[in-house]
């Protein structure tokens, strides 16, 4: 039997065209979403408009831009916008796309607390949206003991006239009066692989760090905080557990550990978007805020993440060490009993505030068609997921088997 190739070239002119298929298809999708459709939704719109009707694709440079918010207090001037993420951006799964959006005067939009700087999640990799959603409530209500946990609200977002879908309008982590109002030699820093910030390096543990740019900082001062992170590191590490304590602030790294723990948030490994802060007041590390939860709750097959059994948060590299010791096992133990009761309550809320969001959902899928079809990262079973509460029944049974395993486990053997 004869095999017929393809030459690289047409190989390529095909990706072309499907592509351009694709573009097309969803294109027309939303132009088929009519404002009448999304505004009997409730909720606020977003509405941007960049200058000359551009399209926003790059990550790296703002595009100018007018922004309108209808909402209850409506707000509305002009702004900046550029994409953001790593695998959300660059994924061919996932043609919905996160931004973010830099306002030319702060504003306290949707009651949030005044700031320039606010991102915009698409929650395209989460099919049920909630997964953030429910780890941030967790922060707030049950393990809550952090400065500070962003806020989000859902909202619409239109650009350029066209429909864009369902999205949550989030506070940024980073240094600011209303979000970490961090001073002196304070910094944030975060565990990523993605080195997408100005000053990056590798610990002598062997963590692939970040420091988030600060305004006005120069190479000379990067270096010092970085210094200041080895020398934490160090003390974390050291055998002699007397020491530990007085550089790290013990409540917030055990709430920051079960948060990610009970959720298997794949990323909660030091692999990404792990955030942490020194304050130079009080001379000691926390952990937090926490961020990124959009491929936890069994949400990726990777490193057996898709079961409710098994650890993944004691591999961070930092923990690894910490859990050695018997003084910080048994807090942390003791945190998981006092918590454990109103944890539970919180499974069993998921589904009314899925039932509020089923039609923003709904409409959302006319454009991105989620439900049922290939979305990284794929978790197990997706094909046969083919509608809105197929998704939540999941989440809800894994949180209820992931549960009941990790009281199990607290309470034997830890």
């Amino acid at each position: 039997m004869k095999i017929r190739r393809y030459s690289p070239s047409f190989l390529i002119l095909l990706g072309v065209l499907l592509a351009t298929s694709v573009f097309i298809f969803i294109a027309s999708a939303k132009s088929c979403i009519r404002p009448d459709d999304y505004k009997k939704l409730g909720l606020p719109v977003l509405s941007i408009e960049t200058e000359g009707g551009k399209k926003i694709r790059s990550k790296e440079h703002y595009f100018d831009a007018t922004y309108s918010l209808d909402a209850e207090i409506p707000f509305s001037g002009k702004c900046k916008i550029r994409g953001r993420g790593n695998s959300t951006w660059s994924n061919i799964d996932t043609a919905k796309k996160p931004y973010l959006l830099k306002l030319n005067e702060e504003q306290p939009l949707l009651g949030m607390k005044s700031a320039q700087k606010w991102v915009l999640l698409a929650n395209a990799t989460d099919k049920s949206f909630l997964r953030n959603e429910y780890a941030l409530r967790l922060a707030n209500n049950i393990w809550n003991r952090f400065d500070f946990v962003p806020k989000e609200q859902f909202i619409t977002l239109v650009i350029n006239g066209r429909y864009e879908g369902l999205y949550c309008l989030s506070e940024k982590v980073e240094i600011d009066k209303n979000r970490l109002p961090l001073s002196g030699d304070s910094f944030l820093a975060k565990a990523d692989v993605h080195w997408n910030e100005p000053w990056t390096f590798i610990s002598k543990n062997g963590s692939r760090m970040n420091i988030v740019e600060q305004d006005g900082a120069t190479p000379f001062d990067y270096q010092s905080m970085q210094m200041t992170f080895q020398s934490i590191e160090d003390t974390i590490t050291e055998k002699d557990p007397s020491v530990y304590r007085s550089v790290i602030d013990t409540p917030s790294f055990i709430d920051w550990y079960l948060i990610n723990e009970f959720t298997k948030n794949h990323d909660s490994r030091f692999y990404a978007s792990c955030y942490m802060y020194y304050d130079s007041q009080r001379k000691q590390m926390f952990m937090g805020p926490v961020w990124d939860f959009d491929i936890s709750c069994g949400y990726t097959s990777e490193d057996g993440c898709h079961t409710p059994d098994g650890l993944v948060t004691n591999e961070g590299n930092w923990y690894v060490h910490m859990l050695k010791r018997p003084d910080f096992r048994q807090e942390l133990r003791q945190r998981w009993i006092e918590t454990r009761e109103p944890l539970y309550q919180t499974i069993n809320a998921i589904q009314a505030e899925a039932d509020s969001l089923r039609q923003a959902v709904e409409l959302d899928d006319r454009v991105w068609k989620s439900f049922g079809h290939r979305h990284w990262p794929n978790a197990p079973g997706w094909r046969n997921r083919k509608n809105y509460q197929s998704e939540i029944d999941y989440l809800v049974q894994f949180l209820k088997a992931r549960y009941a395993w990790i009281d199990s486990y607290f309470l034997t053997y830890f």
